[in-house]
């Protein structure tokens, strides 16, 4: 299902007209040539290099337009701009997000000149109902996991304790009905081990799972039907087991729930999605590409196939 069809980030034109204001007698001619939006006559023109970003990113890449299939992919190296631009589409959409994302002086200037064209209006937008997912919310998950961990460690350790050193209960004072109870307690102590005492004490807790369990379980409780739904390098945290089982369940919910997915990555499993429309953000111009052509994939093609002899045996 596609609720978003295409995107618009400034022309190479529109920078140079943001950032070199030209003479008042020759804007409106430019503005008409260049087909310049109204709006960006409202922004202030900036020459600081520190707040040029994220109007230096794309600059020179010869694309502005994008157009969005079921998936679409932006893949590319540290610094292509793939993070952005989904940083970009989040903020222009107002989309929601768990973390706050840094922006210079110059981003929502660079965000207002932004357009788009979205598909399946409904009463209530389901573009106005997307998210994007990033890294630091997987790394937050697997944090609050690690945390909860170690908290029912240490209680496990206090139990224990008290198991075997039950001298801090005042004995002098059993009619009260908390110590009385904590008594009765101690005294079934010896009919247990001291981990069947620690198990009947201890809150029921889940599974302890490993990162790349927790981090693909957040993706799926996560991900809802009939949603736009963007990615961030979704692979971090991810063994290429789990990655192979995320390219899995985001394929699922593109063809059964209606989702559209815009994801950066340069994970191969997710580069190979069926039908996926890659952008390589490292080329210039940025063009569309088959997923087999990118870089990063025929990395690992010459990898294996170089020791391809160890794979026959």
């Amino acid at each position: 299902m596609i609720y978003l069809k295409s995107f618009d980030i400034p022309k190479d034109s529109w920078v140079d007209f943001y950032f070199n204001r030209p003479p008042a007698m020759f804007c409106e001619e430019i503005r008409i040539r260049e087909n310049i939006p109204d709006n960006i006559s409202q922004v202030t023109p900036m020459t600081d290099c520190d707040i040029s970003y994220p109007w230096n990113v794309f600059y020179g890449k010869g694309r502005s337009h994008f157009e969005f299939g079921d998936i679409t992919i932006f893949y590319g190296g540290n610094g292509s701009g793939k993070s952005t631009l989904l940083n970009v589409i989040t903020q222009k959409l107002n989309l929601f997000r768990n973390n706050r994302y840094n922006k210079s002086n110059g981003f929502d200037d660079y965000v207002e000149i932004c357009q788009h064209n979205e598909l399946n209006r409904n009463e209530v937008s389901t573009v106005q109902r997307g998210k994007i997912i990033t890294s630091e919310d997987v790394f937050d998950i697997i944090l609050k996991k690690r945390k909860s961990n170690e908290d029912r460690e240490n209680i496990r350790d206090k139990l224990i304790d008290k198991y075997y050193d039950p001298k801090e209960l005042p004995w002098e004072n059993l009619t009260d009905p908390e110590i009385l109870k904590q008594y009765k307690d101690i005294l079934n102590m010896g009919k247990k081990s001291c981990s069947s005492y620690v198990r009947s004490q201890l809150e029921s807790a889940k599974q302890e799972l490993s990162n790349g369990e927790t981090a693909f379980n957040y993706f799926v409780e996560t991900i809802k039907e009939n949603s736009l739904v963007l990615l961030d390098e979704p692979e971090n945290s991810l063994s290429a087991k789990w990655q192979v089982e995320l390219s899995y369940f985001l394929l699922g919910t593109v063809l059964e729930n209606n989702c559209q997915l815009i994801i950066s990555t340069h994970s191969p499993f997710l580069l190979s999605l069926r039908g996926a429309r890659v952008y390589d953000l490292d080329t210039m111009p940025i063009m569309e590409k088959k997923w087999n052509e990118l870089e990063n994939v025929q990395c690992y093609y010459d990898l294996f196939k170089r020791y391809e002899y160890l794979f026959s045996e």
